[in-house]
């Protein structure tokens, strides 16, 4: 059991590649985060940590287990930087979705409404 999340807004100000330039990975994912506006998904996905350990590993070492919005893969790497305006929406459910890895397709398995006070 997860311990309920309020629904939040999420902000969107920082854009830039993931991984490190000096990789030799094929491609990078450039993607969109942010510092302060996070703080919701954070909360979100501290939970979820909780409740699944067996899963996902409250600690992660890499950047991959950061709250991120993935916009494309590229083979050149872009260094962090602000952007603006910032994007912000609303967020008030959490949709467990199945990823057909290299086939750019995604099923949603569940949806969870954000409920809590």
């Amino acid at each position: 059991t997860i311990a309920p999340v309020a629904p939040f807004d999420l902000t969107l100000d920082t854009s830039g590649s993931l991984g490190k330039s000096s990789s030799n990975q094929a491609q990078f994912p450039f993607v969109l985060t942010g510092s302060d506006g996070m703080a919701g998904v954070r909360t979100l996905q501290s939970r979820l940590a909780m409740a699944m350990p067996n899963w996902l590993p409250v600690s992660r070492k890499s950047t991959a287990g950061e709250p991120h919005m993935t916009v494309l893969y590229d083979r050149r790497w872009v260094a962090k930087q602000v952007i603006e305006p910032a994007i912000t929406w609303r967020v008030e459910e959490f949709v467990l979705v199945h990823s057909l890895v290299g086939l750019s397709r995604y099923v949603v398995l569940e949806r969870f409404p954000l409920l809590g006070t």
